[in-house]
């Protein structure tokens, strides 16, 4: 589901990638894909999420709502969540360029891939919150070494824990397309994979994996948030798996 508010400013747009410069994906089918852009006066204004979002209702009120074309959201059962979720991406060199220098002050990482959960009373009694719950960023602090970071709620320098280096983190794939990939497992871990290799796993010990008891949504988001930039996405899915996989 695309945001009412991304689809009037333009922010997130399907395109033919050839008129962006943008090549075809290695073995795509599709003859176009989402581009999602944040330039700099729609982040002065506030306007810095241009996502995707895919919502699976759980309880109310969700299960009361639609989406921004009138369809209700689709519904599911706590453990269904449980799968492997996957975006191809294409970030252009100008993007890096952007990061490179928007790195300090305001400005910092920007949120590429995240998971979401809603809860009615998640903010107390009667006010619904819909928290991150864990994402992968580009870190961009050190501007001559861009990398992949999987932080979690109320740690976002998960990937700064003691004992590991940045050196461990993978350099995003500037200029290329590239797979980013997590495997849910509800209650245990969540693994994340660039191109399919394995590069960072959460544990229900390190945070909260998958709904939690009173939630009533679960939501997949790729996309672009918070830095200004572009970039180019295809082929988004989510293949459900059976509970304990």
């Amino acid at each position: 589901m695309l945001q009412a508010a991304e689809l009037r400013n333009g922010q997130t747009r399907v395109v033919a990638p050839a008129a962006h410069g943008v090549p075809r994906r290695p073995g795509g089918t599709n003859a176009h894909v989402l581009r999602a852009s944040v330039n700099s006066r729609q982040r002065a204004a506030g306007a810095y999420a241009a996502y995707l979002y895919k919502v699976w209702a759980v309880a109310a009120p969700e299960t009361g709502w639609t989406g921004s074309l009138g369809y209700p959201y689709e519904r599911i059962l706590a453990g269904e969540e449980g799968g492997t979720y996957r975006a191809w991406y294409f970030l252009p060199r100008s993007t890096r360029t952007v990061l490179r220098h928007n790195n300090h002050g305001r400005y910092g990482w920007v949120n590429i891939f995240q998971f979401k959960h809603s809860n009615p009373d998640g903010d107390g009694p009667g006010r619904w919150a819909q928290p991150p719950q864990w994402w992968i960023n580009i870190r961009n602090n050190d501007p001559d070494r861009l990398v992949l970071c999987v932080s979690h709620w109320r740690r976002p320098a998960f990937c700064q824990r003691r004992g590991l280096r940045s050196s461990h983190l993978p350099r995003v794939p500037f200029g290329r397309w590239f797979e980013l990939r997590a495997d849910v497992h509800p209650g245990n871990r969540i693994e994340f994979y660039l191109d399919g290799q394995l590069f960072e796993t959460g544990r229900e010990s390190d945070g909260p994996v998958g709904l939690r008891p009173g939630d009533s949504s679960w939501v997949f988001s790729p996309g672009y948030y918070l830095n200004t930039g572009t970039t180019f996405i295809d082929d988004v899915s989510f293949d459900r798996k059976p509970a304990a996989w």
